[in-house]
């Protein structure tokens, strides 16, 4: 016997989730996908784990984890997006400090390890609508599009310097001016257009000269000139900035500069009503910007790279980590 059950989702999309009852052999799992649970007594063990197959299906553990110690025997169930990200795996409602468990995003995307209600996830860990760690393959999970205007610039995901885990995605910037990102549409269209979103980045650029830009959420219609700049540099600082602005641009400086040589969390919160709203910034938990009252655009897509508007006179790396997006904060731990 087969249940079918229509889950609405904060982000406005609809998951069928078809949950079939269990044989000698065990439940099925989608294309891909496996499923496991810890061993131990009742309400104790490890969190268990679930790899989510193809878009729009779920594997059998996607609902379901054993809990941390101490924890309630059902894990909590995780966000998804439009049936191509599974449930998360975490400790179970009222569990202990256990770290949650694993759910990959189809097709080699998101990996997901949010700690369930009274457990931890971790430094870094995942949650929110959608999250990657890069964990998942040795290239870009297919959630991902690369923006890429110079020729020159590389975008590959390695294995040689990470935040958590093993793998982070890095670019090589050559000396040109243009723009590198990579971009993901999994949280939208965003309610109000308003979200939280963080990354954890490690930056080897040239000193900027000029505007530079970081992380931008987008509307789509002419990204190299317009949006919500959540990370930007202007004059050699961190800023905000929004373009168009209530006037044609608004912006708020940090009056700091952009920490090079280092793992540097980042939360920005765009909190809008209809076509009007406030962008923050957070480094390393603290804010160190905001713009109150600025225009806010219909968003599409958020992206996470390197723009910079003139040639420098050297070119730079860049490694991104982490990245989570949502409709609450998600925080650096």
């Amino acid at each position: 016997m087969t249940t079918t059950t229509t889950v609405l989702f904060g982000f406005g999309r609809k998951l069928l989730l078809g949950l079939a009852c269990c044989t000698v052999a065990g439940c099925w799992v989608s294309s891909g996908g496996s499923a496991s649970s810890s061993s131990g007594g009742a309400g104790a063990g490890t969190s268990g784990s679930a790899e989510q197959g193809m878009a729009g299906t779920v594997s059998s553990a996607g609902a379901v984890s054993s809990a941390g110690a101490g924890g309630a025997s059902v894990g909590t169930a995780g966000d998804a997006n439009g049936g191509a990200f599974g449930a998360t795996a975490g400790s179970g409602a009222g569990g202990g400090a256990a770290t949650g468990g694993s759910s990959l995003g189809g097709n080699g995307g998101g990996s997901m390890a949010a700690g369930g209600a009274g457990g931890s996830g971790g430094s870094g860990a995942c949650a929110g609508v959608f999250c990657d760690g890069f964990e998942a393959s040795t290239k870009l999970g297919s959630a991902w599009t690369v923006d890429k205007a110079v020729a020159a610039n590389v975008v590959e995901v390695v294995s040689d310097k990470a935040h958590t885990g093993t793998n982070s995605v890095h670019m090589k910037f050559a000396t040109n001016s243009g723009a590198t990102f990579i971009h993901e549409t999994m949280g939208f269209p965003a309610p109000m257009n308003s979200l939280w979103g963080r990354v954890w980045l490690y930056v080897m650029t040239a000193p900027p000269n000029g505007h530079d830009v970081y992380i931008e959420t987008s509307d789509g219609k002419t990204p190299t000139d317009t949006g919500v700049r959540a990370l930007n540099t202007l004059s050699k600082n961190m800023a905000i900035n929004v373009k168009p602005g209530v006037a044609s641009e608004d912006n708020s400086s940090a009056n700091m500069p952009l920490p090079q040589g280092v793992w540097t969390c980042f939360e920005w919160q765009i909190a809008a009503t209809g076509a009007m709203g406030s962008v923050t910034l957070f480094m390393n938990g603290t804010q160190i910007a905001k713009i109150a009252n600025t225009k806010i655009p219909n968003f599409v897509y958020q992206r996470v790279g390197y723009e910079h508007y003139a040639a420098d006179s050297a070119g730079g790396d860049m490694w991104i980590d982490d990245y989570a997006i949502g409709t609450s904060r998600i925080t650096c731990n």
